[in-house]
């Protein structure tokens, strides 16, 4: 090295030639790798309701996203347990967003509050007051940036005191989705 002319250190590269637009970092002990710049906003997932689903009134419901839209690292069950859960390698701050619409609320003075819960408790929460008359919908949305580690998951509940509700199948009321936040 140009700094001093005693020094003396080795350098690994890789035994590839990476891929476009990838760079060599080190490990700080001379081992090199390929690497992207930035990071990057993944995993990712989308889901939606494919069908509609009752909520009865007063109590907390999970909310059935049973159809996968987007899923770059298969991290989002949409048949089991309708869960994000992050996976191997992928621990760090996280953007999470969900909206819900309810339908045809029976009372004229009714709370509709959507839940977000982290590893089986909430993280964040939306309320949304309904005031005026009966057989309106409402939708209401909740979004939080969350530190996750490996294997946390994210799921997301209803609740209303309107009266029994029904959360419709339509795509653009009702999605749950989210992405890792590049570093």
């Amino acid at each position: 090295p140009a700094h001093s002319a005693s020094a003396s250190y080795t350098l690994t590269f890789p035994t590839t030639d990476g891929s476009a637009d990838e760079f060599l970092k080190t490990d700080g002990s001379g081992n090199l790798s390929w690497a992207t710049a930035g990071g990057g906003n993944t995993p990712i997932f989308q889901a939606r309701m494919g069908s509609s689903q009752s909520l009865s009134n007063g109590s907390t419901t999970k909310v059935d996203f049973d159809t996968e839209v987007l899923d770059t690292a298969s991290a989002y069950d949409p048949t089991t347990n309708q869960r994000f859960t992050v996976p191997s390698g992928q621990a760090g701050k996280y953007f999470i967003h969900a909206k819900i619409t309810f339908g045809d609320l029976a009372s004229t003075d009714a709370a509709e509050i959507i839940r977000m819960y982290k590893n089986g408790s909430q993280v964040a929460i939306g309320v949304r007051r309904t005031v005026g008359s009966t057989g309106r919908d409402g939708t209401i949305a909740v979004s939080q940036i969350i530190d996750l580690s490996v294997s946390d998951y994210i799921e997301i509940y209803g609740y209303t005191n309107g009266g029994n509700v029904t959360l419709s199948n339509a795509s653009e009321q009702n999605v749950f989705e989210g992405f890792k936040l590049g570093e």
